[in-house]
Order: C-alpha cells, then sequence, then structure tokens
C-alpha cells in the first residue's frame, strides 16, 4: 500500500551536540563562502541534496557540513559553462 510519504526525498539528520571549531558551518558561513543568498542554500540543501546538513541538539538549528559546502565550492570554481548549464537545467527539472 502506498502511503503520501513514498515519493518524498527522504533526508538524514543526525541531532549532534556540535562544539564549535568542528567539520561543519553554520548556515551563513555557507552562504557566505559560497557567494550565495540563503534562499539559494537552502535550494541546494532541500532539493538538490549537495550540501549535507546536521542539526544541533541545543538550539535545534540546522549546520552544512565543511566537507560538502567546501566539494561545492570546488565544482563551482572548476567546472565548465556547458556543465553548469546541464545542471541547472537539470535542478530545474528535478523540482517538478
Amino acid at each position: 500500500m502506498k502511503t503520501w510519504t513514498d515519493r518524498l526525498p527522504q533526508i538524514p539528520f543526525r541531532y549532534d551536540a556540535l562544539p564549535p571549531d568542528g567539520p561543519w558551518m553554520t548556515q551563513e558561513e555557507a552562504a557566505a563562502y559560497l557567494g550565495v543568498g540563503p534562499y539559494h542554500l537552502n535550494s541546494l540543501i532541500g532539493n538538490t541534496h549537495r550540501i549535507e546538513i546536521v542539526r544541533t541538539t541545543t538550539d535545534r538549528k540546522f549546520a552544512c557540513t565543511r566537507a560538502s559546502v567546501e566539494a561545492e565550492k570546488e565544482w563551482r570554481d572548476t567546472a565548465k559553462v556547458r556543465r553548469k548549464a546541464l545542471r541547472l537545467i537539470g535542478d530545474w527539472f528535478k523540482q517538478f
């Protein structure tokens, strides 16, 4: 039997107490590091799952893993225009 959650993306959340200076950064830091706005960062997190996130236990806020943000930054710096255009088209179609 199918349920309404069958076609929804499954986003794993880890509830960890995040000490400062660990392998993660806040959403504001990640957006500034990538040079994008908060809406675009949330799109990368929610729609395309390219940025991995964890959730803190103390204040229940999201934090992005530093490795995934650095990998996204490296891809943006080294990808050719054609690859960026194909990725944009693919991401646009994934939203529907």
